[in-house]
């Protein structure tokens, strides 16, 4: 897992002034500003376009809150949130999911 705080800027188009990155939070009915605030112990998935954020609560890294946001054609949205309010020895894969994304297009349904 990383480690710390980081602050994220994007860039809509090649050569383009870069900004501060703000992410839907469905759940909280917000916006989350990661590029001022920045975000914690934050991944980017290149080949996957997926920036992942887990923020654990103080020394601990078996409850908190896990995020997954997803570029698209219609900009970044929310893909998945877990959450794990007690400390009990879980790892992110098994906290409560709170949200998922609906799934969208061609493989969508099953």
């Amino acid at each position: 897992m990383p480690g710390g705080r980081s602050c994220w800027l994007w860039q809509r188009r090649a050569g383009g002034q870069p900004a501060p990155l703000l992410l839907p939070e469905p759940v909280d009915r917000r916006r989350i500003d990661a590029g001022a605030a920045g975000l914690d112990n934050a991944l980017f998935d290149f080949d996957f376009g997926i920036l992942r954020s887990y923020s654990f609560r103080p020394g601990r890294e078996d409850c908190g809150i896990f995020r997954a946001w997803a570029y698209t054609a219609a900009g970044w949205r929310m893909a998945e949130r877990r959450e794990m309010p007690v400390c009990r020895g879980l790892a992110p894969p098994d906290w409560i999911r709170t949200y998922r994304a609906p799934a969208e297009g061609a493989a969508a349904g099953g």
